[in-house]
């Protein structure tokens, strides 16, 4: 079997740590923005970044994936380099052109952004923050790059050197400096670009110059339907927040897209550290003889990992809130717990996309996406006017398990892995009924760490011994950190 249990391990540990680095920028600066942004700030923020990542979709005719998608076609070492650099080069170009549109529509886009917020140039502003629609190019075909080659440390070492330009550019524009939203964009821009520059020169200083019009043809072919699945996705994911602002106001578009954020800092600690390695290997696991069990096992052992996570960030959020934030931002955890259950289903849907990608089938995707935003627009539009930022989470809940019925049917008539559905379903129904719970009773700050501590014990032990694990899959969880507790004591005994 070509996938290694420890070396799997091993590297989805580095990939961890990486991810975690890579969002504490987000956790960090949480009540520094909570206090030196008004929520109105906060949301305008939202819809900015937000602006500029939708025009990076319109123009993502080449997405990072075809890089893992081609990478092991071919084992020669020149192939590999024309894969990376082609793929590099037409993301950059195109990219380019994105920049452009931005540049053109800056001064409509300022108007609608800024309206009733006093700055300096919104127009510039926007520019500027547009800016990043390159940058994010010649970071992420790099940080692919490391992937495909199995380099998790030297990852990890350039999403910590992120981490810390990150900080000290929020810390000198937003804090030290006071420019509240004009500070966020410019500390944004300052270490986007600096990241990117030294991603891109290592990257080109590995693999030189080395172009393929064919590998740029099958990039083009294989990605272009991920475009569109994933402007599609993008416009579900970010509408709600048009709605918002349209039926309501400014307070409780921050209020969401702060609730929103721990739905993405659970994938962030949950499933990206994973994803970084699986993504790269599973089109080698899946020419094993045993490559079913496989995908079953990395299943069950993963998509737990993630409930447990998921689990914990939900009750905790309250908590998190109540420490962290100023209190005009507190009740954006009865809405929180909604969004992470959403994207437990969509993590699901990421694991049972291979089917879909590896018969080179990515129109599907499109299809389904396509669907999905209608069917989210209908939800928005029927719940938000009337329930406000509540009927959008429920509407991004309903329209993200929608999308993994579709996903998860049309995948598996392309490759099924046998997913055992039963499994994760038996693990989640309890982490909702606890989760409830929690929520449902109100405590003093101390009190309450402490309740949840209790509840997060009895999930972990219903986790541990419950439906969703094998006999062997505790067995091996027990051998692996039986492993790890002989380390430490190995190197506590050296340093002794």
């Amino acid at each position: 079997m070509i996938i290694q249990k420890r070396s799997a391990l091993n590297q989805s540990f580095f990939y961890a740590a990486a991810i975690i680095l890579q969002h504490m920028v987000s956790i960090i600066m949480l009540p520094i923005y909570t206090r030196y942004l008004t929520p109105g700030d906060y949301g305008i923020a939202e819809l900015l970044s937000m602006g500029v990542d939708f025009v990076g979709m319109i123009f993502g005719v080449v997405s990072a994936e075809a890089i893992f998608r081609f990478y092991h076609e071919d084992n020669s070492d020149n192939y590999r380099k024309k894969v990376v650099y082609s793929v590099f080069v037409t993301a950059l170009v195109v990219n380019l052109l994105g920049y452009l549109l931005i540049i053109g529509t800056s001064k409509e886009s300022a108007d609608y952004l800024f309206d009733g917020i006093s700055v300096s140039d919104g127009e510039g502003l926007v520019i500027l923050y547009g800016a990043t629609i390159i940058f994010q190019v010649m970071s992420a075909i790099p940080m692919a790059y490391l992937r495909a080659e199995q380099k998790p440390a030297l990852f990890l070492a350039l999403s910590a050197l992120r981490l810390v330009v990150a900080i000290s550019c929020n810390v000198y524009f937003v804090v030290y400096k006071e420019m509240h939203i004009e500070g966020v964009v410019y500390a944004v821009f300052t270490f986007t670009l600096i990241h990117s520059v030294i991603c891109s020169a290592y990257m080109l200083y590995k693999i030189g110059i080395s172009f393929s019009v064919d590998l740029v043809k099958k990039s083009i072919s294989f990605s272009w339907p991920l475009m569109f699945s994933s402007i599609a996705l993008f416009l579900t994911t970010y509408a709600d927040r048009l709605f918002i602002k349209s039926y309501s106001d400014n307070v409780q578009l921050g209020l969401y897209a702060l609730a929103y954020k721990f739905g993405f800092i659970m994938i962030s600690l949950a499933w990206m550290p994973f994803s970084q390695f699986w993504e790269a290997r599973r089109y080698q696991v899946v020419k094993e003889e045993n490559a079913v069990e496989t995908f079953q096992k990395v299943f069950r052992l993963s998509q737990t990992f993630v409930i447990v996570i998921a689990f914990a960030l939900a009750i905790y959020t309250h908590d998190l809130l109540r420490i962290m934030a100023s209190p005009g931002f507190h009740e954006a955890y009865t809405l929180a717990g909604i969004i992470i259950l959403a994207y437990i289903f969509n993590i699901w849907s990421q694991f049972c996309l291979f089917g879909i990608l590896y018969a080179n089938k990515t129109l599907y995707k499109a299809y389904i996406d396509s669907l999905i935003f209608v069917v989210a627009i209908a939800l928005y539009a029927l719940t938000i006017p009337k329930y406000g930022a509540l009927g959008a989470a429920i509407s991004t809940l309903l329209s993200l398990m929608l999308r993994l019925l579709l996903i998860n049917y049309y995948s598996s008539k392309l490759y099924d892995m046998k997913l055992e559905w039963k499994r994760a379903i038996f693990l989640l129904v309890p982490a909702i009924f606890l989760y409830l719970i929690s929520v449902s009773v109100q405590l003093n700050i101390i009190l309450s760490i402490i309740f949840n501590a209790v509840l997060m014990f009895v999930f972990i032990g219903i986790s541990y011994f419950g439906y969703g694990l094998t006999d062997l899959d505790r067995q091996e969880i027990n051998n692996y950190l039986g492993n790890v507790v002989i380390k430490v004591r190995t190197k506590l005994n050296i340093y002794s």
